[in-house]
């Protein structure tokens, strides 16, 4: 028995290595790329397993075990590492965006409403708002006196508010009929510089007709990004992780980056069923980080946070960007 439980850990790091690896690169399918948002829990089990199995002194299956936790590390370290230098002195127009998924069971509005009056956000992008939070959300008004969006549905709406004016905007609904879910398009202009918004939340992919619903908002997005001549910024609850080769395809579409990119992971969900009033620093062992900013490569982003706990089962996420100062 002793010389039997080295090879069961051994193999099971080896499977769980093989699963996460092939369902980030061929999860096409519902189930393989449900699986591939793990990435996370796949390397917290693998270093577990592997500290255990140190203690066989068994140096093959622990060398084994060092490769697979290392090429599992190889999808995580990235996100710690910046793409370029931050240059604090850039000459182009600053702009906080927030977003926040409130979860329509919520109905504690205060944590919100004070997060977005101490942040001061431009820009504040609300998900899963029904009429009861936008009775609520009439506070921030002297703030915020632009606000954009409908109530079509229940569980999906969204909503921007923002300090300036909101041009050319609209709202539309993508997705596989019927299950479509709301987009904002709008504009704005800071300091000459015009840069456009889209605000998303597409459908949780938990059965088939959501994951092709999703899939079909995501290459909607790939279309209206690639469609822009103006800076871009995307944001939301994406329903996604940056592991799935969906998510992939569309950066590789469209070369938007990540605004997490060089902050960290940032986990910002609990799955279902988790208890949400959980310490923050639980998110990042047991959350996905499904919640995104996405930016044109030519908008330069100084910071992104997640926020606190807003009795949600999402954290808020907000991002603070510098804009690409216009051609003189």
């Amino acid at each position: 028995m002793k010389k039997l439980w080295p090879v069961v850990l051994t193999l099971a790091i080896a499977l769980i290595t093989i699963l996460a690896i092939f369902s980030s690169i061929l999860g096409w399918n519902i189930v393989l790329e449900l699986l591939s948002h793990f990435q996370i829990q796949y390397f917290l089990v693998l270093t577990v397993l592997l500290v255990v199995l140190i203690f066989s002194k068994h140096t093959i299956p622990i060398l084994i075990g060092l490769f697979c936790c290392t090429l599992i590390a190889l999808f995580l370290l990235p996100w710690f590492i910046p793409d370029n230098l931050i240059v604090s002195n850039s000459s182009g127009a600053k702009v906080r965006i927030l977003s926040a998924n409130v979860n329509l069971g919520n109905n504690d509005y205060t944590p919100i409403i004070n997060l977005i009056k101490i942040e001061q956000p431009d820009i504040a992008v609300l998900i899963e708002v029904n009429k009861k939070w936008v009775n609520q959300l009439e506070i921030l008004e002297p703030l915020y006196p632009y606000s954009l969006g409908d109530l079509k549905y229940e569980a999906l709406n969204v909503i921007v508010y923002s300090k300036r004016p909101l041009d050319n905007s609209k709202i539309d609904y993508w997705g596989e009929t019927p299950h479509t879910s709301p987009v904002i398009n709008a504009q704005q202009t800071l300091d000459n510089i015009t840069f456009d918004l889209l605000a998303v939340h597409p459908l949780p992919p938990f059965k088939p007709s959501f994951f092709q619903s999703r899939n079909n908002y995501l290459n909607r997005v790939s279309e209206w990004a690639r469609s822009r001549t103006n800076p871009i910024v995307v944001i939301g609850d994406l329903n996604i992780t940056m592991w799935s080769p969906y998510y992939k395809k569309l950066i590789r579409e469209t070369n938007l980056k990540n605004t997490r990119k060089g902050f960290g992971l940032l986990p910002t969900w609990l799955p279902d069923g988790m208890p949400q009033n959980w310490s923050l620093w639980l998110y990042h062992f047991f959350g996905l980080p499904i919640d995104h900013c996405l930016v044109d490569p030519q908008i330069q982003v100084t910071q992104m946070q997640i926020g606190p706990n807003i009795k949600s089962d999402h954290l808020p996420i907000m991002v603070d960007l510098t804009l690409p100062a216009p051609s003189s």
